[in-house]
């Protein structure tokens, strides 16, 4: 699975591992750092290395007991 992350204002797209998931949160074990920025509905127009801007900047960038591992 992969996800695009923000890094200096462009998009990434980066190879993530998921052990276990469920209706509402995933739990990531790797390819994702507590507070990388995700896209988290990133359309068609998102490519990577294309330049975005990041929004909602007063939202927690991560939450849950599995942050940052």
């Amino acid at each position: 699975m992969a996800v695009f992350v923000v890094e200096g204002g462009r998009a990434r797209l980066r190879r993530i591992t998921v052990a276990d998931r469920n209706g509402e949160e995933a739990w990531i074990t790797a390819g994702l750092h507590a507070g990388e920025r995700v896209i988290q509905y990133p359309g068609d127009a998102v490519s990577d290395g294309i330049r975005v801007r990041a929004r909602g900047a007063d939202r927690p960038l991560m939450r849950g007991a599995h942050a940052g591992r």
